[in-house]
């Protein structure tokens, strides 16, 4: 790895802590406005690269 890559990969999982930091501490204080700003208005969620097969379309897994 280079030391690009390394610093990169190390500020991602800092700005990962952070972001779990900041979730906790509203969820504690009951900031819910906080909370609110810790996800995105507008999430996009698409196919999970994991290995697993795909299911068919409608059907639910169990």
């Amino acid at each position: 790895m280079t030391d690009t890559v390394l610093r990169t990969r190390t500020d991602e999982i800092e700005a990962i802590k952070q972001l779990k930091a900041r979730y906790f501490r509203a969820l504690d204080t009951k900031d819910w406005d906080a909370f609110r700003g810790v996800f995105v208005e507008d999430p996009q969620i698409g196919p999970i690269e994991n290995g697993f097969p795909r299911l068919p379309a409608g059907t639910a897994a169990a």
